[in-house]
């Protein structure tokens, strides 16, 4: 019988479901993000795509695993406040070419003086998604604590330790 905790983890394509998991969520992110709404659920509901698509990807979740998708959910509220950025200068400004927005990226965030509201937004974004998601990743932080494991649970419910006979 294979033991739960001797599982193999590939941590490559777990990290590419990471990312995966994470642009879909923070294309909600974006989108709540151009209407400027920063709701905190958003961070929470993203937290939860990214360790999805990592245990998805990788087979089993790891310590490691953990911090992996922690880094990328990180990462993702960054570049999200430059797509939210992104779409008002698709919309606002009817620029429609892709290099051409990205040119006007700096342009804009002075114009507008959004530099601390983008720094508050990633700030927020990163404080409610690690307080939403708090109780998940202590959970997955003790069932993976003999290393990794297939079957992590990944959502509020209290896991099944599995008994040692």
């Amino acid at each position: 019988m294979k033991s739960l905790y001797t599982c193999d983890e590939n941590r490559i394509t777990g990290t590419m479901g990471a990312i995966l998991g994470g642009f879909v969520g923070y294309a909600l992110w974006i989108f709540c993000g151009y209407y400027f709404l920063v709701p905190g659920i958003v961070g929470f509901v993203c937290a939860l795509l990214i360790l999805k698509g990592y245990v998805m990807f990788a087979g089993s979740m790891s310590r490691a695993g953990m911090i992996i998708c922690i880094i990328v959910g990180i990462l993702w509220i960054s570049v999200s406040e430059f797509g939210c950025v992104m779409m008002h200068i698709y919309y606002d400004w009817g620029v429609r070419d892709l290099s051409e927005i990205l040119g006007n990226v700096p342009v804009y965030v002075q114009t507008k003086g959004l530099l601390p509201r983008m720094i508050g937004n990633t700030i927020f974004g990163i404080t409610t998604s690690l307080i939403g998601c708090f109780n998940m990743y202590f959970k997955i932080w003790k069932e993976t604590e003999k290393g990794p494991k297939e079957n992590v649970t990944i959502d509020n419910e209290d896991p099944e330790i599995p008994q040692k006979s």
